[in-house]
Formats: C-alpha cells, sequence, structure tokens
C-alpha cells in the first residue's frame, strides 16, 4: 500500500506540475495577446489623436499658413518646413524624401502641387488637407476667410496684395 500511496502521490505531483506549468504558459501567451491588442489599440487611438490635431489646427491655419507661408511666398520654403518639421536637416530624408525626393526641385513641385501654379492659388492642397475638394470651400475656405463669397477677392489679394493683378491672374487660370 505504501508503494501505491507514494506513486499516486508522485503522479499527483507530476500531474500538478504539468498543470501547473500548462497555466503559466497559457497565461503568457494571454498576456502577449492582450499586451500586443493593447499596443495595436494605443497604436489607433494615437493615430486618431493626431489625425484630430491635425484637424484642429486646420482652424489655427488660418493666422499661420495664409499670413506666414502665402504672405510671402518666396520665403515659403524656409517657414513652412521650419515650421512642420523644426528641423531643415532631417527634413530633407523625412520631409522632401517622402514628398518630392528631391530638395532643389521642391520649389517648383511641392508649390506645384499645393499650389498647382506659383502665381496663384489653386484647391489641390486644400483638398488634399480635407481630402475632398467637393466639401473643400465649405469646410477649409469657409473656416479660413469665414466668408466664400468674398473668399477670391480676400484670399488673393493677400497672396498678391493687388487686385488689379489679381482679376487677371486669376481669369488666366480659371
Amino acid at each position: 500500500m505504501k508503494s501505491i500511496f507514494i506513486a499516486r502521490i508522485i503522479d499527483n505531483i507530476d500531474t500538478m506540475k504539468s498543470i501547473f506549468i500548462a497555466r503559466i504558459i497559457d497565461n503568457i501567451d494571454t498576456m502577449k495577446s492582450i499586451f500586443i491588442a493593447r499596443i495595436i489599440d494605443n497604436i489607433d487611438t494615437m493615430k486618431s489623436i493626431f489625425i484630430a490635431r491635425i484637424i484642429d489646427n486646420i482652424d489655427t491655419m488660418k493666422s499661420i499658413f495664409i499670413a506666414r507661408i502665402i504672405d510671402n511666398i518666396d520665403t515659403m520654403k524656409s517657414i513652412f518646413i521650419a515650421r512642420i518639421i523644426d528641423n531643415i536637416d532631417t527634413m530633407k530624408s523625412i520631409f522632401i524624401a517622402r514628398i518630392i525626393d528631391n530638395i532643389d526641385t521642391m520649389k517648383s513641385i511641392f508649390i506645384a502641387r499645393i499650389i498647382e501654379n506659383i502665381d496663384t492659388l489653386k484647391s489641390n492642397f486644400i483638398a488634399r488637407i480635407i481630402d475632398n475638394i467637393d466639401t473643400m470651400k465649405s469646410i477649409f475656405i469657409a473656416r479660413i476667410i469665414d466668408n466664400i463669397d468674398t473668399m477670391k477677392s480676400i484670399f488673393i489679394a493677400r497672396i498678391i496684395d493687388n487686385l488689379d493683378t489679381m482679376k487677371s491672374i486669376l481669369l488666366h487660370v480659371l
């Protein structure tokens, strides 16, 4: 009976060990999946927070973007990049490499993408921010100028600082 009893104890100890280890491994796997799920969840949350901040900044963009960037289209490169990236050396590889792939041709390519004509402002860059050219006018320009009817005279007058020149350029472009 002794040997049977001891055999049962040892058998139970071995079973207990394997059950215990199985539970530990199971918990580790569960922990991994929970941890990864949290990381992925945080990445998604981070994306939405980042986009929310970008969209939030669209309201502030009126004074910053127009006054500082468009008010002086020649110095736009240094001002815009310095504000977005705060590091013009890193900007070359990160920002330009991805968008333009060529810092020397940035002026013509980047401004052409934003303005699609260095002399006049078109709606392509705004359309890319809002990602909907049809609702762009009411959403973006209405926020910038708060008056879509007077947008042409106010917005382009700020770029060109000359309503008379603006009419001929605007008619030429449109």
